[in-house]
C-alpha cells in the first residue's frame, strides 16, 4: 500500500557491523549498544542473526534481499538468484533489494559503506551501474580514498563515518 502524504512515515535505519558478533559488539562498544537498545525508540536488535556465507557479500545480499547465495553464487535456492542475474549479470542492480520496496512506498533510501574500493559490492566486483538508493555514498567514499588526508578515512579531520551520519541525520530530520 502506498502511503498517503497525511500518513505518518517512520524512519527505518539499519546499521550492519560486519565481522563482529553481538557479544563482541556489547563488549567493545557498550555505550553505543546501550544507546541503540535503550535510548532509541522502537529499536529491534537481532539476537539470532547468523552468517550464511564466508564473507560480507553473501551475508549482506541475504539480509537485503531475502535470497540465499554463497560466495561463488553456487548455492541458489529455487534458482532465484539465476532468475535475477538474467536481467543484468555484470552489476548488482538486478537483485530485489528491500530498499526498492521502501522507495515504492515513498521513503528516501540510503546505502552507505565504509570504503568504496573495499565495499562488498565493489571489491573484485563491478558494484552498481545505477545508484541503488536515493542517497548512495560511493562517490564520496571514492573521493576520500583518492585525496591525501591525515589521518586517512577522515574528512576535514573528522572520521568519515561521522560525516555520513551527520548528513543522513539532517536528511531524516526534514
Amino acid at each position: 500500500k502506498k502511503l498517503q502524504n497525511s500518513e505518518k512515515m517512520f524512519n527505518v535505519l539499519t546499521i550492519l557491523v560486519d565481522s563482529v558478533s553481538l557479544k563482541g559488539f556489547k563488549r567493545i562498544l557498550p555505550h553505543t549498544f546501550d544507546y541503540i537498545v535503550n535510548k532509541m525508540k522502537n529499536t529491534i536488535k537481532y539476537d539470532n542473526f547468523h552468517s550464511v556465507g564466508e564473507n560480507t557479500l553473501p551475508n549482506l545480499v541475504t539480509y537485503l534481499t531475502g535470497l540465499v547465495v554463497d560466495d561463488n553464487d553456487d548455492l541458489d535456492i529455487n534458482n532465484e538468484i539465476e532468475h535475477f542475474k538474467k536481467l543484468d549479470e555484470t552489476y548488482y542492480d538486478y537483485l530485489p533489494y528491500i530498499w526498492n520496496t521502501f522507495e515504492r512506498l515513498g521513503y528516501l533510501t540510503i546505502f552507505q559503506e565504509e570504503l568504496a574500493s573495499f565495499g562488498p559490492f565493489n571489491y573484485f566486483n563491478n558494484g552498481f551501474r545505477f545508484s541503488p538508493t536515493t542517497f548512495y555514498g560511493f562517490l564520496f567514499n571514492l573521493g576520500l580514498e583518492h585525496i591525501k588526508q591525515v589521518p586517512s578515512h577522515c574528512y576535514n579531520y573528522q572520521p568519515a563515518y561521522m560525516k555520513f551520519f551527520d548528513q543522513y541525520k539532517s536528511i531524516m530530520d526534514k
